[in-house]
C-alpha cells in the first residue's frame, strides 16, 4: 500500500489525483508553520493541511478563510494574510493603508470605519468614517454584495466578491440613503459614488466559485460528458487552484529567502520577516526506479494574529502505469536557513 515517510517536524500529506492530461500523479504537499515574533523560528505546534475549504461560516454569505491544500500544482505562488487592520499605539483611528510586501508581490488596502450613504443617487454623500480600534481584513468589509427583489431572490451580484457591500445594478432604483460601504478600498480607485464597480480589495483567499477563479475552470458540456469526464475539460486552467487575491497570486514560484514586509497587520508594529530556506528532500520509487521530484513554495499564509507563517511546498510523481507501481513515498528535511529580519 502506497504510505508517506514523513520525517520532518512539519505537516505532510499525499493525494492521487489525474492530471490535467488525465495521467494518474501521486501530490506530495508539506506545510511548514514558523512563529514570527520576535524571531522567526519552527513553531511548536505546526498547522494541519487543509483538506476541503473552510469558510468563515455559511459559504453562501461568508468569505473562504482558508483554501484546500490538496489538489493539483499550482503555476506560482500565492500570497495570503489572514487577520485584522491594527492601528499603531492602541489608538483608534478613522482611517489607515495596510500595506503587505513578499518579494515582488505588494499589494496595499486603505481601510475605513464604518461610513454610509447619505442622500439620493444625483446628490449622494459619504457620512465620515467611525474611529475603530481594528478591522478584520475580509472580504465581507470590501466592494461586493448582491442585489435582491422584494421577495428576497438574488438578481444580480458582483461575481469578484458576492458577500461584499456596496453594490448595486444599474437596475436597482433604490435610494442609496443609509447603505453601507467598502471599511476595505483600493487607495488607487477609491469609490466616489453609488454607481462605481472597483475590483474588491483584500489579502485574503479567493473562493472557487467567485470570479476570476471560475473563468479558469474550464468548459462542462455535453461534449465534455461524452468524450472526456470524469477528467478535467481540455480547456481546463492550472490557474483555477491559485486563490490568492488577483494582486498577490505569482506566475512564477517564491524560492524562500524572499522578505516580507507588512504595516498595520499586527498589534506588535510593523512586520519583517524572510521566509525561511528549506530543503526538502522527497523520494518515490515506481517500480525499480527511484524519482526524486523538486518541491515548489506554493503558499505563503501569513496571520499575524496567530503569530504564524506557514509555507506550503507541493511536489508530484507521475504514474504511467498507475499509482499502485509507486512504493513508499519518502519526506526529509536535508537542511533549513532562518534569517533574520531585512533592516
Amino acid at each position: 500500500m502506497l504510505q508517506l515517510r514523513n520525517r520532518t517536524p512539519f505537516s505532510a500529506g499525499m493525494t492521487v489525483l489525474p492530471d490535467p492530461a488525465g495521467m494518474e500523479t501521486v501530490f506530495v504537499a508539506v506545510k511548514a508553520s514558523f512563529a514570527m515574533t520576535p524571531s522567526i523560528r519552527v513553531a511548536e505546534q505546526q498547522a494541519p493541511l487543509t483538506l476541503a475549504d473552510e469558510f468563515w461560516g455559511d459559504p453562501d454569505t461568508t468569505s473562504l478563510r482558508y483554501g484546500t491544500e490538496m489538489h493539483l500544482a499550482k503555476p506560482g505562488t500565492d500570497v495570503v494574510l489572514v487577520g485584522h487592520a491594527w492601528p499603531t499605539a492602541a489608538r483608534r483611528v478613522e482611517r489607515l493603508d495596510v500595506r503587505l510586501a513578499v518579494g515582488k508581490a505588494e499589494s496595499t488596502i486603505r481601510v475605513f470605519g464604518d461610513r454610509t450613504w447619505r442622500g439620493g443617487m444625483v446628490s449622494a454623500s459619504m457620512t465620515p468614517p467611525q474611529p475603530f480600534e481594528s478591522m478584520p481584513l475580509r472580504y465581507e468589509r470590501a466592494f461586493g454584495g448582491v442585489e435582491r427583489n422584494a421577495g428576497g431572490t438574488v438578481v444580480a451580484f458582483e461575481e469578484r466578491n458576492p458577500v461584499g457591500v456596496g453594490f448595486r445594478s444599474q437596475n436597482d432604483k433604490a435610494s442609496v440613503d443609509g447603505r453601507p460601504l467598502p471599511n476595505l478600498e483600493d487607495p488607487r480607485a477609491l469609490v466616489r459614488g453609488p454607481r462605481d464597480r472597483p475590483a474588491p480589495a483584500g489579502f485574503g483567499f479567493v473562493a472557487p466559485a467567485w470570479a476570476p477563479r471560475k473563468s479558469y475552470a474550464g468548459t462542462y458540456d455535453a461534449a465534455w460528458t461524452t468524450s472526456r469526464a470524469p477528467f478535467l475539460p481540455a480547456d481546463f486552467d492550472t490557474r483555477f487552484f491559485h486563490a490568492a487575491h488577483p494582486s498577490l497570486a505569482m506566475d512564477t514560484a517564491l524560492e524562500g529567502g524572499e522578505p516580507i514586509e507588512a504595516e498595520n497587520v499586527s498589534r506588535t508594529g510593523r512586520l519583517r520577516v524572510r521566509i525561511p530556506r528549506c530543503r526538502l528532500g522527497i523520494r518515490a520509487g515506481i517500480g525499480r526506479t527511484i524519482v526524486e521530484p523538486t518541491p515548489r513554495i506554493e503558499t505563503v499564509l501569513i496571520e499575524p494574529d496567530e503569530d504564524r507563517l506557514s509555507i506550503l511546498w507541493r511536489a508530484s510523481v507521475a504514474c504511467p502505469r498507475g499509482a499502485v507501481t509507486v512504493g513508499d513515498v519518502h519526506v526529509e528535511l536535508l537542511g533549513m536557513e532562518l534569517e533574520r529580519a531585512p533592516k
